[in-house]
């Protein structure tokens, strides 16, 4: 055979190579909507980030305390007029962090494949029982409270998801096509939020950190979202003029309001969202937080501490933390919660609204004396400052 008749057996041979390849099982398309699965089926492969997830206050929230007694945080050998049911009666612990709720499955909630909330819960800062919608918790089953940001898989059709907690799949859509798929096709079929736009990225921790209705069904979370589309087609957030979760001045009172916080904040203009600062797979430093590094020395890690101002300054052995993110809201205890806008709350705020935290609180004086310290101090900047404190509007739509 010549030359040329050898080159060209040569293409047709490796045209049929391409084709059989092509064909080959690791190239194959998976098609199909996606279902859930659970975290178990990522383990496998992804060891070290499951690994690192199951140290989270995510994989935590929820656990069976038959399972793991150790998670039982709340003092039941105690007398309380506050608690009226016993450990015999909880099926799954509630919370980790600063309060612990209780689930039970009374016989009707178990014919609905549904729990209760008792009404009492377990505040960690205090040790302290206190009452939890005591008047009405049998009307206030978890699927219709709780499940979407407290469960993963969560549809309209199955309330309950297909597991407890924060999985996998909550962050990252449903897995059945990334678990079927080999090769090429495996990344393509599953959201990673690190690499959705800003925006949209944040939607995805958004989803659940904030308050708001599902769209189709009223429900207080979102059911139909998943990771990487557009939250504000299924979901509408809490405004910021609902007294009941905000001060006038749009600082929020309560807890699962961080998403609603950040959009109001440089941060979200600028593109630096959640994972910014804080860890998904593992607990990052010694905190409760998560957060990449610890207090201050974050914020410093982009931020330079003393400006031409130098309104930094006047503090420069304190903390970011404690002017930036001042705890105005509550999620067992009054203050446990850093709001998330990242703006000074000056003492003119406290004047206008006693139940306002700001960012001077931790000083003795009225708030009178150090808003007249504080105008002083910071001067020309500080009427910037007060500028800050007009929230731009935060409704989702």
């Amino acid at each position: 055979m010549d030359k040329r008749g050898r080159l060209w057996l040569f293409v047709a041979t490796a045209v049929v190579l391409i084709g059989i390849i092509g064909c080959a099982p690791g190239e194959r398309e998976v098609s199909g909507t996606p279902t859930f699965v659970g975290s178990n089926e990522c383990r496998t492969c992804h060891a070290r980030e499951y690994q690192g997830w199951l140290e989270t206050l995510h994989s935590q929230g929820i656990q069976d305390p038959e399972a793991n007694p150790k998670a039982v945080m709340g003092d039941f050998d105690v007398e309380s007029d506050v608690r009226t049911f016993s450990l015999n009666d909880v099926a799954y612990i509630f919370g980790v962090q600063w309060k612990q709720r209780y689930l039970t499955e009374t016989t009707d909630s178990a014919e609905q494949g549904d729990f209760l909330i008792l009404p009492a819960q377990y505040n960690l800062a205090t040790n302290q029982w206190k009452p939890y919608e005591a008047e009405a918790w049998q009307t206030r089953p978890f699927t219709q409270k709780c499940s979407g940001c407290h469960a993963t898989g969560v549809t309209n059709d199955r309330l309950l998801g297909v597991e407890m907690n924060v999985g996998c799949e909550a962050c990252h859509g449903p897995g059945s096509n990334h678990v079927e798929g080999e090769g090429r096709e495996r990344p393509r079929s599953i959201v990673n939020p690190a690499k959705l736009p800003s925006d949209i990225g944040a939607m995805v921790c958004g989803r659940c950190h904030s308050r708001g209705s599902d769209r189709e069904s009223n429900l207080p979370f979102a059911v139909n979202y998943i990771p990487g589309e557009y939250l504000f087609n299924t979901f509408t957030l809490l405004e910021t003029t609902d007294t009941e979760h905000f001060f006038p001045d749009g600082l929020s009172k309560a807890h699962h309001l961080h998403y609603i916080d950040w959009r109001q904040s440089a941060h979200a203009l600028h593109g630096v969202t959640c994972m910014s600062c804080h860890t998904v797979h593992s607990t990052g430093v010694n905190n409760k937080l998560q957060t990449k590094l610890p207090g201050s020395t974050l914020c410093r890690s982009c931020h330079e501490m003393n400006q031409p101002t130098r309104i930094h300054a006047i503090h420069s052995f304190g903390s970011c933390i404690e002017c930036h993110m001042v705890r105005t809201a509550k999620s067992a205890v009054e203050g446990d919660i850093h709001i998330h806008t990242f703006k000074t709350v000056s003492p003119a705020e406290t004047v206008a609204d006693p139940n306002v935290r700001n960012s001077c609180s931790c000083h003795p004086a009225s708030a009178q004396e150090m808003q007249a310290i504080y105008e002083q101090t910071v001067g020309a900047a500080g009427s910037s400052a007060t500028r800050e404190l007009t929230p731009p509007q935060t409704g989702g739509s």
